[in-house]
């Protein structure tokens, strides 16, 4: 009788169609954490993406006012910067915003000097970092919890202070 059992047992496994259940559910949690994995991944890699596009968009900016300056002896404003009647300068930032950083000048720009920061639209997902750029060129980067910055920080780039240079 249990030889026979046996043999039907087998019979019974060879013969059978489809997955169970429990296989079907173990494969879709291996695809969920798969899937997670990828998207956290993917994340990081965009906030990256992000944060480089503002420091290109920064040199850009400075590239134009330098420019400015040369033909005009000032330098402008970076409303003038992204549409000076109708001449896009920096034409990734029409509206003063790509790519997850809205851009503003910490302070009106004079005769001698300019500058103008960069905050993340969203802090901690389309960017960790603040970058802040003036005459000199010189892109910083800060975690200051992608608050505004409205003066250009006296200490930028000294040794302890929380602004360091972001391109080295």
């Amino acid at each position: 009788i249990i030889g026979d059992w046996i043999v039907r047992e087998k019979e019974g496994v060879m013969n059978r169609k489809g997955f169970t259940l429990v296989e079907l559910m173990i494969v879709l949690a291996i695809i969920a954490i798969v899937a997670t994995l990828a998207i956290v991944n993917l994340r990081g890699t965009e906030k990256a993406a992000n944060e480089t596009a503002a420091i290109k968009a920064m040199e850009s900016l400075t590239t134009a006012e330098r420019t400015h300056k040369r033909v005009n002896g000032m330098f402008d404003t970076l409303a003038n910067l992204l549409d000076d009647d109708g001449k896009h300068r920096v034409p990734s930032l029409q509206d003063g915003q790509d790519k997850g950083y809205t851009f503003a000048e910490c302070e009106a720009p004079t005769d001698n000097s300019f500058s103008f920061y960069a905050i993340p639209d969203e802090y901690g997902i389309s960017g960790d970092f603040t970058f802040i750029c003036n005459d000199e060129g010189i892109v910083y980067k800060s975690d200051n919890n992608g608050a505004p910055v409205n003066a250009w920080p006296a200490t930028a780039g000294q040794a302890g202070d929380p602004w360091q240079q972001a391109v080295k």
